[in-house]
């Protein structure tokens, strides 16, 4: 809903109060917008001797090829909801078309350099992180034979995990007190029914904690 110019002149007043931005972008267009308006924000920063903050784009879902090394250049973080792929990739096929291949382009993110978190977006879909671990290692239904779709934007287990736990600690700016088990962290952590390494990518999604800890106390315990 906003253009470039907008995003831009928003991101000045933000900058300026030290504030990051978190936009919204779905569409390929609503991307380009964003990162030209990203972009102009970075040269303000550069040429006024600001910090150069983490700024993110929730979503984004769909980027033209020629975009990809660009949220990378940028130095923007890519906050994006594997799980939403289940639903959307039926709907991306049939009104996006070819442009789908570069849809929940994890793969080709990482590999450019990106930063990039993983969440679920809820309430609108499961907090179930192994949902989205599923969505985004497998890329396909929960069905054992369903054909991943776009499989070129798989990525591994290790990576999406770290979407999901070290990343996201790193852009809060709370490295070294969350987002991995390690003396000194918060104890916030889940022991599972199976180790995610150990099973088959498309059983993923089947995982459940049987203990989960919060800050060192044990908030659900099922042995």
């Amino acid at each position: 809903l906003l253009s470039a110019d907008e995003i831009f002149e928003t991101g000045v007043q933000a900058s300026k109060s030290g504030l990051s931005l978190a936009i919204h972008a779905i569409g390929d267009r609503a991307t380009q917008e964003v990162l030209q308006g990203f972009n102009r924000l970075r040269k303000f920063e550069r040429d006024n001797h600001l910090p150069r903050l983490r700024h993110r784009i929730e979503h984004l879902q769909l980027l033209s090829p020629e975009n990809l090394a660009l949220v990378a250049k940028l130095k923007l973080c890519a906050s994006m909801q594997p799980v939403h792929l289940y639903m959307d990739m039926q709907t991306a096929d049939r009104h996006w078309g070819a442009r789908s291949r570069y849809a929940y382009a994890f793969a080709s993110l990482i590999s450019h350099g990106t930063d990039v978190i993983f969440g679920s977006d809820a309430p609108v879909e499961s907090p179930n992180p192994f949902l989205g671990i599923h969505a985004a290692v497998a890329r396909s239904q929960y069905s054992p034979h369903s054909t991943s779709w776009y499989p070129e934007e798989k990525i591994n287990l290790a990576a999406a995990i770290n979407a999901y736990t070290l990343e996201p600690a790193r852009q809060a700016g709370l490295k070294g007190m969350l987002g991995e088990l390690a003396a000194g962290r918060f104890a916030d952590l889940v022991v599972m029914d199976r180790n995610p390494f150990g099973v088959q990518p498309d059983e993923l999604h089947t995982l459940k904690p049987v203990m989960v800890m919060v800050e060192g106390s044990r908030i659900f315990q099922t042995f």
